[in-house]
């Protein structure tokens, strides 16, 4: 398991995860809904971080309105981590772009992390977290709706330590086991999210090893600070 080191990434650093802390969380200063033009010119590019190379997401999410499912997983409790896989809560979003992170470098580019910025109402901006934030308490296992077609299963769900971000951020790492079909034997997937409000703004950054069975990674912290940076002053510009 790797360790994170300060500057290095936002994970657990090699911990169990055990007494993830809930302080309390600043209130919901007023802050401007992004347009999706403003959310665009808000998300990350390759010239704002050294050594990746970042491009728009290709598929079911990318840039756009995109469709909340309004269908559950089961158990239904676990629906808001469920959601999150599409980087939305149940609240419809003003706007969402989304982007895909790779290394330049050859030798660490096994990999991925996906970026993905969503614009609310205030009220919704805040819900999201709430809601994601109690199904992390209840929820340690869950088939998402495609499961009876695709045989997909989450497990090992656990908070992972606060990383104290933005007005509001919780961290936490779940393993995406996928059954064996035609195209290759069984595997198991660990992704760790990092979700961050913003003023109204939702960031999700997910990261994840490619071809490794069952390890973690980190999400890169330069690339959550740089987007950061960038989506605070656009929501209070």
């Amino acid at each position: 398991m790797t360790v994170t080191v300060a500057g290095c990434g936002y994970g657990d650093g090699g911990g169990d995860g055990a007494g993830a802390s809930h302080p309390e969380k600043r209130a919901a200063a007023p802050a401007k809904i992004l347009s999706h033009q403003e959310l665009e010119r808000t998300a990350l590019e390759s010239k704002d971080v050294d050594g990746f190379s970042i491009g728009p997401m290709v598929g079911d999410v990318g840039a756009g309105q995109p469709v909340v499912s309004q269908v559950s997983p089961a158990p239904a409790r676990c629906k808001p981590i469920n959601d999150m896989t599409a980087f939305v809560g149940r609240y419809q979003p003003v706007w969402q772009v989304a982007k895909t992170v790779g290394r330049t470098s050859d030798e660490a580019n096994r990999s991925s992390t996906t970026v993905a910025l969503n614009s609310y109402r205030q009220q919704d901006s805040t819900k999201v977290m709430t809601e994601l934030r109690g199904a992390l308490d209840t929820c340690t296992e869950f088939a998402p709706p495609a499961s009876a077609t695709t045989g997909w299963t989450y497990s090992q769900i656990r908070e992972l330590p606060d990383p104290s971000l933005g007005d509001d951020a919780l961290s936490y790492r779940m393993t995406l086991n996928m059954a064996a079909d035609d195209v290759g034997p069984a595997q198991s997937v660990v992704f760790t999210y990092v979700v961050v409000r913003s003023g109204t703004t939702v960031a999700t950054f997910t990261s994840n090893l490619l071809g490794v069975n069952n390890k973690p990674t980190d999400v890169p912290r330069h690339l959550i600070d740089a987007q950061l940076k960038k989506l605070s002053r656009a929501s209070r510009g």
